[in-house]
C-alpha cells in the first residue's frame, strides 16, 4: 500500500506540471528557444585529443531559469567528407532568464581520421564539410531546433598532396649515367609523374609512371633497385615508403628495357598511413596550415655500378596548403602546382 504522504507529493508534483502546461498555454509563460551560432571552432589540441567548441545561445523569456540536468540539451557532429570525425551529447546547461549562450565542447576521434583520409584521397582530395547540431529544451512543454551548417566543399578541382608528391617525381627527369670498362651506361627519363593508387584505412598507394628511354647498346633494368619517397607536412612524416615497398605494374621485377627503346614503366609504393592523426593536429595547431615537402631518389644498378636519380641527392618539392573548416576570416588555398596527377 502506498504511504499517504507518497500519494500527496505525486500529487503535488502532478498538480504543478499541469499549471506549467496551463501556463504555456495561455501565453504567461513562454516557450524557451535556442539556436546554434556558428559550426563551432578548434580550442585545445594535444596528443589525445583535438577539442572543438560551438556557442549555444538561449533565449528565456520568462522570470525564473531552466534547471539543470535534461533540462537543455545539445547534440553536435561535424562530417568530414561523410565521415563523422566529431560527435556528441551536452546535458548540463541551464538557461537563466532572458538571453544567454553556453559554450559545448567536442573531441575529434582519432581513430576517424583514417577513414576520413581514405575518403579524402578517393574523392580526389577534395574536402567536404557539414556540421548538425541539435538542441532541445525540455521546461514542462518541449521545444528542439536543429541546425545544419554546409555542406562546404573545399580544395574542389586542386590536389595538393599528389600534385606534391608529383612535382618530386617531375625533378628526377634528365640524363643520367656512369662510365664503366665497355663505356658509359645511363638512363633517359624523359617524363616522370604520380597518381594515387587504391587506399584503405591503413595504406595509401601511390602509383608513379617513369617514361625512361635506353640509350644504351645493352639491356638495362627497367625497376629500381633503391628507392626512397618521403612525405614531410608539418614536420611530420606523413608518408613513406622504400624499395621494399615497390609492385611493379607494367613490367617484371627483373624486365629489363631493351637497347634504343622507350618504356613506361609503373609501379606502385604502398605507405602507411599511421600518421594521419599527428599531421591533422598539426595542421590545426597552425591554424589549417600545412607546409608540405616531397622527397624523392632511385637507385638503378648497372653492370655491377650505380645510377643515382638525380645523382646529388633526392629531388624536393616544397609548397603550402591552406583549409578553412573551421577557421574563421580564412579560405581554402595551395601553392602547390597542378601536375597530370591524380586518381586512377
Amino acid at each position: 500500500m502506498i504511504p499517504r504522504r507518497v500519494k500527496m507529493a505525486v500529487a503535488a508534483v502532478g498538480g504543478v506540471v499541469a499549471i506549467v502546461v496551463a501556463l504555456y498555454a495561455i501565453g504567461v509563460i513562454g516557450v524557451p528557444t535556442a539556436t546554434v551560432a556558428d559550426p563551432g571552432d578548434w580550442e585545445s589540441v594535444d596528443e589525445n585529443e583535438t577539442e572543438v567548441v560551438t556557442t549555444v545561445t538561449v533565449n528565456n523569456p520568462n522570470p525564473l531559469g531552466i534547471g539543470l540536468g535534461r533540462a537543455v540539451v545539445v547534440d553536435y557532429d561535424l562530417q568530414l567528407n561523410n565521415v563523422v570525425v566529431a560527435e556528441g551529447r551536452t546535458t548540463n546547461l541551464s538557461a537563466p532568464p532572458g538571453e544567454s549562450t553556453a559554450t559545448v565542447r567536442t573531441d575529434i576521434q582519432n581513430a576517424k581520421l583514417a577513414p576520413w583520409w581514405r575518403s579524402f584521397v578517393r574523392e580526389n582530395e577534395t574536402v567536404r564539410i557539414g556540421v548538425d547540431a541539435t538542441v532541445e529544451i525540455d521546461a514542462g512543454i518541449s521545444a528542439e531546433q536543429s541546425v545544419s551548417f554546409g555542406p562546404r566543399v573545399e580544395l574542389d578541382n586542386r590536389t595538393p598532396v599528389i600534385d606534391g608528391l608529383s612535382r618530386a617525381a617531375n625533378r628526377t627527369e634528365g640524363t643520367y649515367g656512369v662510365n664503366t670498362p665497355t663505356g658509359t651506361v645511363g638512363y633517359e627519363i624523359e617524363r616522370a609523374w604520380a597518381t594515387w593508387g587504391p587506399v584503405n584505412e591503413s595504406r595509401t598507394t601511390v602509383r608513379y609512371h617513369y617514361v625512361i628511354r635506353n640509350p644504351n647498346r645493352v639491356p638495362i633494368p627497367a625497376v629500381p633497385d633503391g628507392f626512397s619517397v618521403e612525405l614531410i607536412a608539418n614536420d611530420v612524416g606523413l608518408l613513406q615508403g622504400d624499395a621494399s615497398a615497390i609492385s611493379p605494374r607494367t613490367v617484371g621485377r627483373d624486365e629489363t628495357i631493351p637497347p634504343r627503346e622507350t618504356q613506361t614503366v609503373v609501379f606502385d609504393v604502398a605507405m602507411d598511413n599511421d600518421r594521419i592523426d599527428d599531421w591533422f593536429r598539426s595542421h590545426v595547431r597552425r591554424d589549417e596550415l600545412t607546409t608540405m615537402e616531397s622527397r624523392m631518389r632511385l637507385l638503378f644498378e648497372v653492370a655491377g655500378r650505380q645510377i643515382r636519380v638525380p645523382q646529388d641527392g633526392p629531388s624536393t618539392y616544397a609548397c603550402d596548403v591552406q583549409t578553412a573548416i573551421l577557421v574563421d576570416n580564412e579560405t581554402s588555398d595551395t601553392t602547390c602546382a597542378s601536375t597530370v596527377g591524380g586518381t586512377e
